[in-house]
């Protein structure tokens, strides 16, 4: 997934279709299922995405996204809070045994 902060450029789906390439190459397994490319963008003109996408041999999706300060009630209860968020990733990073890694950057990043 690309998360880009321009209108969409017909350049960034052949970099998808480059990174899928290189991901089934080198990482897929024979018993995955196909990789997917996602690209956001804040804007996209759907006739160029159109042309851009038709020659690719791989799923690759682009959407719009917008930014908002208020998360929309519709989605209150839904999505973690920033809070939850950060506990989810400390939790992970501490179970994947990575909080020493990280701690360490930190405190050399402090002492530059």
């Amino acid at each position: 997934m690309e998360l880009k902060v321009v209108e969409f450029e017909p350049e960034f789906a052949g970099k998808m279709n480059f990174y899928l390439e290189l991901l089934d190459e080198q990482e897929k397994q024979q018993d995955d299922n196909p990789s997917i490319g996602i690209i956001l963008c804040p804007l996209k003109d759907n006739i160029e995405v159109e042309y851009a996408l038709r020659s690719s041999n791989k799923p690759i999706g682009v959407s719009e996204y917008k930014l908002t300060h208020k998360l929309p009630d519709k989605f209150k209860g839904k999505v973690p809070t920033s809070k939850e968020l950060k506990q989810m990733l400390t939790k992970a990073i501490h179970n994947a045994g990575l909080s020493d890694n990280i701690n360490d950057s930190t405190s050399n990043k402090n002492e530059l």
